[in-house]
């Protein structure tokens, strides 16, 4: 079978930290690069600032990393929330780094990492759109804190601010559509794999003789009474290995079609339609072999 809801939205999570990981990554590269460079010395009363906010980069980057590889799939979506938060508590931080170290001076670099550069990436990795407006609201304090004593200069950066918030927000209400739709469809699509499924049991039942469901041990899971009554056997035959019920000399030939049954399923999990047949023996109660 196809991966189902949860897997899909797990695969997709784990897909949207990594890349938040890999970005930071390339962030705080340009970070450190700024801190320690001895060339320009235009550049040095930055070194304090983006040493610091490289620490605290790298420190979301580590927090996320690790909110994905200890967590099973039944805490993944509830950790990797709490360390989101983690994050945009981390970026006022660096905020506050930008406003403690640029102040009211003239230089634009500090201005645009704090004021657009953290708000746009944040709208792009923040899954919460509560956490997120949230973060906005600290963000904007900031904003006209940072600019108490200089509204002359400061207005064109919190027009600049409120701006982009609003298209942050438009962003984030179309990203949440987005995920809505994909979970609608994820959602449809399982119930459009179930029905099939039910609808092939059922042409097989009229059709065949018997049939028997196995699970992924190769053991009979569901009740089998026509497959019990071909073989002249006792019960529904649940719980029973199937590969008890076969021919010793045909056993290999079993083993090797359902490993190409899992390879296949493995190689293309979007299709998990297999219409390959192979013909063996089963064994009655009284040890005969019965062609099936």
């Amino acid at each position: 079978r196809g991966m189902t809801l949860d897997k899909a939205e797990e695969y997709l999570l784990r897909q949207s930290v990594e890349m938040y990981i890999l970005s930071t990554v390339y962030s705080v590269v340009m970070y450190f690069a700024v801190a320690v460079q001895p060339f320009y010395e235009q550049l040095t009363h930055l070194r304090q600032a983006t040493f610091l906010i490289g620490v605290l980069a790298s420190s979301c980057a580590g927090i996320m990393g690790l909110a994905v590889h200890v967590s099973t799939a039944s805490e993944l979506v509830n950790r990797v929330r709490n360390a989101e938060k983690i994050c945009l508590v981390a970026r006022l931080l660096m905020h506050g780094v930008c406003i403690v170290y640029d102040g009211d001076s003239s230089f634009v670099f500090l201005k645009l990492v704090s004021l657009w550069i953290h708000p746009l990436s944040s709208a792009k990795e923040a899954n919460s759109s509560q956490a997120f407006k949230s973060y906005l609201a600290v963000h904007n304090l900031l904003v006209l804190l940072r600019f108490r004593h200089d509204w002359e200069g400061g207005l064109p950066w919190i027009i600049g601010t409120l701006v982009m918030d609003r298209m942050l927000l438009d962003w984030q209400v179309s990203k949440l559509e987005r995920r809505r739709s994909r979970e609608e469809l994820a959602m449809a699509h399982v119930c459009l794999e179930q029905a099939a499924e039910v609808t092939t049991k059922r042409l097989f039942g009229r059709f065949c003789d018997a049939t028997a469901t196995l699970n992924a041990d190769l053991d009979i899971s569901e009740p089998a009474q026509q497959l019990a009554v071909m073989l002249g056997k006792q019960g529904d035959m649940v719980g029973r290995t199937f590969s008890s019920l076969i021919d010793s000399e045909d056993l290999q030939t079993f083993a090797d079609h359902m490993e190409k049954v899992k390879r296949d399923l493995s190689e293309n999990p979007a299709d998990p339609v297999h219409s390959e047949s192979v013909q063996i023996r089963l064994l009655d109660a009284f040890a005969k072999p019965v062609p099936v």
